[in-house]
């Protein structure tokens, strides 16, 4: 990021609907009969904006299984720290992407985001609110604000013999990680300046500087209730040192290392030097004054030293927009944060993982008088206002990706994030209203709402995928419809796809649909269709026996529906050809059933065609008749074992003109 904040034009990357959902956001039990109108969310196409969204989404789903995984205990404030980081990597990556495409407005805007991120991640989550905020400021201020990468590789590449210009260049180097309190780095530059033809005087300034930029003291967070004492005795120690060598002339005939001096020793003046060289931009400016005169000053301290940057640099009625979102973080105005970073950047994404973080830690928790008591302190505390400034951006931010037509299924991890459950009637709307582009999607919505336990929502999908199979026409799309129908429990569907099977197809069903239809419990009132199943299955498989014990079932348990039976009867007449699939009265109930059907149909809707068909299957069971009875008259005439001989004997059958 440069020092310089460019981006005037706040235009956001994903453009979002005017809020639609007021209503229900501001109802504490949202229900889903509240969600009448729906905002709609363009995600650009670009596969890298899709990836953040997804990354974003992940990362949301540890912070949840951490808070689970902690309840009634905050998160602690390490784990939320790293996870708000990895948020912030995905907003690094999104913007390099966007600089590669060529939107340089989006990308400052979104660096933007991140500067002020890493600033709220400091004030919310990081810092203890009894302990020095100081340490995580250098590291802020010189994450964004480091210019080594662009300077030393040209200090590097002249060796010992600096051009004027990149000499001054180096000064402006050390004088910048001097201003941001990273002494350490400023000392190892110095070495640099000291080189074999540096003259006597100057190596010996660069020995002296380095030895109390080195020795400077810093504070440890992580050892914080044992080293705050320490430390202030410390930093006191050091700085009266380096006002005794400022004032032994040390560094006399050296400005450069006089005017660092004199900053290390806190000097106003050098300060004053430092913003008319133009090196400085508030935020450093405000960073090199709590390093060099208030380096233990806590969290809820910073807005005043903030405001006296700004009046110094006369700056008061220039701010930008990041600006003010500092100045309210510097409050801990919580809700002031979240309003202004949605305003600007208009994307729920940023509030609401801002938010989730903040409440993780426990926070939000912490009452406004308890914080101003341990403080003792003025400062303004709203922490209390997370939770439902969470929920609300849960719940539009999840309702706007359950639009979405391939990110919709992350839409259920922020809803189901809902305390107390009050996604559940939510998602529930949310099924009500997608529509299934693919038969694969539809699996998984089903697959997801048998998982809360939607029944209703099942059945509507089902029914809806069914019916549009049923449009594209065709065979097997009516025969996958008909699992569907099944699978959504609608009868009266699922015996109008029967109907069309057999009445405008062949009357043939697939096997493995067959083996689907055998795995479903079935409704009485589909009896027929269970039974229908196990006899087509044994007609395809060439079981002409099975076929014949199962057609006689259904027969004398009389499902067979009238309207069906001479269909039935004439698309299966191949079980007819071959005498020994009947036993028994096998023939009897057939004869009788087909001689009940020709009655039924004459007095029907008469049809010639399919009569000519019912009586051929008429005589085909008198010829069996004949055959049986001729059987077992050569079996009582010859005994066993000639009955034997004969039943080994081919008896022909013909076709029905030649009975």
């Amino acid at each position: 990021m440069k020092a310089e904040y460019k981006s005037k034009v706040f235009r956001p990357l994903v453009t979002l609907a005017p809020r639609s959902l007021a209503a229900v956001l501001s109802n504490s039990t949202p229900s889903g009969g509240e969600l009448t109108t729906w905002s709609r969310q363009f995600f650009v196409d670009a596969p890298f904006v899709r990836n953040f969204v997804v990354a974003g989404a992940e990362v949301f789903a540890t912070v949840q299984k951490e808070y689970k995984a902690h309840y009634p205990d905050p998160v602690p404030p390490k784990i939320v720290t790293s996870l708000s980081r990895m948020y912030r990597t995905f907003l690094l990556e999104l913007c390099q992407n966007l600089k590669a495409t060529g939107d340089l407005t989006s990308a400052d805007l979104y660096s933007n985001l991140d500067f002020v991120w890493n600033f709220c991640e400091i004030m919310f989550l990081s810092s203890h609110p009894d302990f020095p905020v100081l340490p995580y400021l250098v590291d802020w201020i010189h994450l964004n604000f480091d210019l080594t990468s662009e300077i030393l590789p040209k200090v590097v590449a002249e060796g010992s013999e600096l051009e004027e210009e990149t000499t001054l260049e180096l000064w402006n180097l050390i004088y910048s990680h001097v201003f941001h309190g990273t002494t350490r780095e400023a000392a190892r530059l110095l070495s640099y300046l000291g080189g074999e033809s540096a003259s006597s005087t100057t190596q010996r300034h660069v020995a002296l500087m380095e030895e109390l930029l080195s020795k400077r003291p810093e504070f440890r967070p992580e050892d914080a209730a044992s080293s705050l004492t320490e430390f202030e005795a410390l930093f006191t120690a050091w700085q009266e040192e380096c006002v005794n060598r400022l004032e032994n002339g040390a560094f006399s005939g050296s400005p450069n290392f006089t005017l660092v001096c004199k900053i290390l020793c806190g000097d106003d003046e050098a300060f004053a030097s430092a913003v008319a060289r133009g090196l400085i931009t508030w935020y450093e400016y405000m960073v090199l004054l709590l390093n060099y005169k208030y380096p233990t000053i806590r969290p809820a301290q910073l807005k005043a030293y903030a405001v006296r940057t700004l009046q110094q640099l006369d700056l008061v009625d220039k701010l930008e927009a990041r600006d003010a979102i500092l100045l309210h973080a510097m409050d801990l105005d919580v809700v002031s944060v979240l309003r202004e970073i949605t305003a600007v950047w208009d994307n729920p994404w940023v509030a609401l993982h801002l938010s989730d973080l903040i409440f993780a830690c426990g926070r939000s928790s912490i009452s406004t008088s308890a914080q101003k008591q341990r403080r003792g302190d003025d400062a303004s505390f709203d922490f209390a206002c997370v939770v439902p400034l969470r929920n609300d951006f849960l719940l539009e931010y999840g309702t706007t990706l359950m639009e979405h037509e391939t990110l919709w299924q992350m839409g259920l991890c922020y809803l189901d994030a809902l305390p107390d459950g009050k996604g559940r009637p939510v998602i529930r709307t949310c099924f009500q209203h997608r529509n299934p582009f693919s038969e694969q999607e539809a699996q998984k919505l089903v697959q997801i709402a048998e998982r809360y336990g939607f029944g209703d929502e099942i059945k509507g999908i089902c029914r809806q995928i069914c019916l549009s199979k049923l449009k594209r026409g065709g065979s097997s799309q009516a025969q996958n419809a008909l699992l569907w129908a099944i699978k959504a429990g609608d009868e009266a569907l699922t015996t109008r796809i029967v109907d069309k099977i057999l009445f405008e197809g062949d009357a043939q069903i697939d096997v493995a649909l067959l083996d689907a239809l055998l795995a479903n419990v079935l409704d009485a009132s589909l009896a027929f269709l269970h039974e229908f199943s196990i006899f087509r299955r044994a007609v395809s498989e060439g079981r002409g026996r099975d076929g014949v014990v199962s057609l006689c079932s259904m027969i004398k348990r009389g499902v067979i529906p009238k309207r069906l039976a001479i269909k039935i009867l004439s698309k299966n007449e191949s079980i007819f050809d071959d005498g020994s699939n009947f036993e028994g009265d096998d023939v009897t109930t057939l004869m009788e059933y087909v001689q009940r059907t020709l009655v039924t149909q004459r007095g029907d809707d008469y049809n010639s065609e399919e009569e000519r068909q019912v009586t051929d299957l008429n005589r085909k069971l008198i010829k069996i008749r004949a055959y049986r009875i001729m059987c077992e008259f050569r079996r009582k005439a010859t005994g066993a074992e000639e009955e034997e001989e004969d039943s080994n004997t081919e008896f022909v059958y013909g076709e029905a003109d030649d009975y």
